[in-house]
């Protein structure tokens, strides 16, 4: 594994702006040149030594000397921003927290879904491997709502929310925490 001193022998690193930029003649990259590829999440790689490493860990080695021993966040989401003041140290529950809504997601809103069968939005949150019913809505600005409520109580901080600045729609609601069978 590379050290910090390594790290600094072959490539600069911009804390302001997340680039690393090659400092010797390595192989295929010149001095000078730009490093990092993106993969197929979007996570940048570099290669130094032979082996493959997330920029992002390369970007806190390089900063504060160690490797990270728990997960890196991208606190904006962007996942090739890697700026030093874009990465905080986070356990896997507060990482998964700061993730927005899949494509798969047919509302839009992260943690609601409309039941088809009751005609309503229903709002839930998964935490630690279990998924916790919010409530069911007419309204599914409002579920979202309670689902922002329910990522700033589970995950502080490292909440990903559908209303950043609250601003109130709606309020018509069911029931906060009636069952659906």
């Amino acid at each position: 594994m590379i050290t910090q001193q390594r790290l600094k022998e072959v490539v600069d690193y911009n804390p302001e702006t997340g680039v690393f930029i090659n400092r010797i003649k390595r192989g295929p990259c010149y001095v000078g040149k730009v490093l990092g590829s993106p993969d197929p999440l979007g996570y940048i790689h570099i290669t130094v030594d032979s082996r493959s490493y997330n920029a992002h860990s390369l970007a806190w080695l390089y900063v504060y000397g160690k490797f990270p021993s728990i997960d890196i966040d991208h606190v904006d989401q962007i996942k090739a921003n890697n700026w030093i003041s874009n990465l905080r140290l986070a356990n896997r529950t507060q990482n998964c927290g700061n993730v927005a809504p899949t494509k798969a997601n047919m509302s839009g809103l992260k943690g609601v879904y409309w039941r088809a069968s009751h005609k309503r939005w229903i709002a839930q949150i998964r935490f630690e491997k279990k998924n916790k019913h919010l409530g069911v809505f007419y309204c599914k600005i409002e579920a979202a709502k309670a689902y922002d409520k329910a990522a700033l109580e589970h995950f502080g901080e490292f909440a990903w929310l559908n209303f950043p600045d609250d601003k109130e729609v709606c309020s018509v609601k069911i029931s906060p925490s009636s069952e659906i069978v």
